[in-house]
């Protein structure tokens, strides 16, 4: 038992404390609105259906980035890593493969609604990337072969 005194105007039951509910100045708060006590030890209390509190959503509040979207620029980044350091024609089908990913993941997006817009759109930008350098690889080269 605790040896704690009780605050100044609180009024005791006589009963021992019971050690889910120590005896602190302020303890228990009441429940918030709709939310019952409760009825014995080792019961959970219920929600009334009119809870004060709205439903819960994802992290913030906000709905979660789509993942396809994620997935682009994933594989996107893969492919610009492949660019810089192994041979440009192994990166260019992966960096391709991202950004066929993004552009599905910006009409998914578009449909459904979600978050993640900005994201399948950097996933197709950066999976092109080694494809436009391949090409204006091969265009100096064919230019500078061309006239030498």
């Amino acid at each position: 038992m605790s040896n704690v005194p009780p605050p100044p105007g609180h009024q005791s039951s006589g009963l021992p404390a019971s050690p889910a509910s120590p005896q602190v100045p302020g303890f228990p708060y009441p429940p918030p609105p709709g939310v019952r006590k409760p009825a014995a030890a080792g019961h959970v209390g219920t929600v009334a259906a009119s809870s004060a509190y709205p439903p819960p959503t994802g992290v913030g509040g906000l709905s979660r980035l789509n993942r396809m979207a994620i997935a682009s620029l994933a594989i996107s980044f893969a492919a610009y890593l492949l660019s810089r350091y192994t041979n440009i024609l192994v990166a260019v089908p992966v960096g391709a493969a991202g950004a066929v990913v993004g552009h599905i993941a910006r009409r998914q997006i578009r449909r459904a609604g979600g978050r993640g817009r900005f994201v399948a759109l950097a996933g197709i930008v950066v999976g092109w990337i080694p494809a436009v350098v391949l090409l204006v690889v091969l265009g100096l080269y064919v230019s500078v072969r061309g006239n030498g």
